[in-house]
């Protein structure tokens, strides 16, 4: 599990480096664990930027197809499917537009 912990953060860097932002197409082109995290980095990166436009909190950061409170898992899956229009969309983007479209989510 360290070896995995420590090849992903090279990816990661790497991914960082050349293109400075995490897409869609990152996020789908690799293993299930490193996909949780890329979306983990994504939704963060996104939900402060949305707290800090619209001035409130997001209380439900993760809801299933449903509006429902769900996990990371499920909202990656929402995300990718419904949010993520190519696979050059960054991924912080596509969270962002959900956000924005979903007031919802908000305290």
């Amino acid at each position: 599990m360290k070896y995995i912990s420590i090849l992903f953060a090279l990816f990661c860097s790497g991914i960082a480096y050349s293109s400075e932002v995490i897409t869609c197409g990152d996020a789908t082109s690799v293993g299930r664990e490193a996909k949780l995290v890329l979306h983990s980095h994504a939704q963060k990166r996104a939900q402060q930027a949305i707290e800090l436009f619209v001035e409130k909190k997001v209380k439900t950061p993760y809801v299933n197809f449903y509006g429902q409170v769900s996990d990371l898992k499920t909202m990656s899956s929402l995300i990718e499917v419904y949010w993520c229009e190519t696979q050059e969309t960054p991924l912080h983007s596509a969270y962002y537009r959900f956000y924005s479209n979903n007031k919802s989510v908000f305290q």
